[in-house]
């Protein structure tokens, strides 16, 4: 630890090596393939941009909305036709809780997967989640994940 006037203070940890090797169990890109509609809600154009580029190389049709009162109008005139909503938890205007509450009113057989850069949530009402930021594979695995058969929200 160092600390000057002025300046802040410095932290440096070594942690000891470890020898294990650590195998990377990747996934089959053909196994990320889907053909699902998903609606992806993010105040932050970037990852919206991101989001609909990836998951539609992969076969995805991709709606995307930059705040929930969108969302929540996609949703009414496409009613049936979506399979997961991808919502940021933390938006303005209308979080993605306040977007999931009006969604399950609607729509209640939709899944949903909700993301953050700012919180991990910790309550029972939030099983599909995924940090921010993310990796294209985080994203398609998750997708994966949720859409399957066996998961539920």
């Amino acid at each position: 630890i160092s600390s000057e006037p002025g300046r802040g203070t410095t932290v440096i940890i070594y942690l000891p090596a470890n020898n294990k090797i650590v195998k990377d169990i990747s996934t089959s890109s053909d196994d990320l393939y889907g053909n699902s509609t998903i609606l992806m809600v993010d105040d932050e154009d970037l990852i919206l941009t991101m989001g609909q580029t990836v998951l539609s190389e992969y076969g995805y049709k991709v709606l995307i909305a930059n705040n929930g009162y969108l969302a929540l109008d996609i949703l009414k005139s496409k009613s049936g036709k979506i399979d997961l909503i991808i919502t940021d938890l933390v938006m303005p205007q209308m979080s993605g809780r306040e977007l999931v509450e009006h969604t399950i009113k609607i729509a209640p057989e939709v899944k949903i997967l909700y993301t953050s850069g700012f919180l991990r949530p910790n309550n029972k009402g939030i099983e599909n989640y995924l940090q921010k930021p993310f990796t294209s594979q985080d994203l398609l695995l998750k997708v994966k994940q949720v859409l399957s058969p066996a998961s539920t929200d």
